[in-house]
């Protein structure tokens, strides 16, 4: 499953040139700015305990055209919640995960306007087991009357070998 999402955003990401606007339109698309820098603001929804985790984060992306970017996305789950892990031997516990930290870094391409996806996998750091971590997300940019602010809605699905989340929320992103 994770090879295939893989496999599918890196052909997204390779597909882009091959949809990008034509000559006379990229003049109006050169980057001003080429950093972006984010707070992140949600919840995270623990599968398949279904808790809610309030989140905070911060996102720093460097775009590298129009449509690409490269950034790394650090997010902190406040509170815990108690996962099942099915042992070897057949024995099921239940482990407290508390205060969990990921730190992922991502690629990030514009799909079409201000729509937004991103990839990336890294590590979520935890008290009783560190895991690797899978994130795919889609936000949109809102239109700002200040283009160098932005508020852009964002949801993305977490994934680990011991269990999976629904994160929902906003980031709030400076250009420079």
């Amino acid at each position: 499953m994770k090879r295939t999402v893989i496999v599918i955003a890196l052909c997204l990401m390779q597909a882009m040139p091959l949809i990008a606007q034509p000559e006379e339109h990229k003049a109006e698309h050169t980057l001003k700015h080429h950093n972006v820098v984010a707070l992140f603001v949600g919840n995270t929804l623990i599968k398949p305990s279904g808790f809610n985790l309030p989140t905070v984060g911060i996102e720093y992306i460097r775009e590298l055209n129009h449509h690409i970017g490269i950034g790394f996305m650090a997010e902190a789950e406040i509170g815990s919640h108690i996962i099942q892990v099915n042992e070897i031997n057949g024995n099921v516990t239940e482990l407290d995960r508390s205060g969990a930290i990921l730190l992922i870094p991502a690629v990030f391409a514009r799909v079409y306007k201000g729509l937004i996806a991103s990839v990336g996998y890294g590590v979520e750091f935890e008290n009783n087991e560190n895991l690797g971590l899978l994130k795919v997300s889609l936000e949109y940019k809102l239109p700002m009357k200040n283009e160098r602010f932005m508020v852009l809605p964002t949801v993305s699905w977490d994934h680990t070998n011991r269990f999976e989340g629904w994160v929902y929320g906003v980031n709030f992103g400076y250009l420079f």
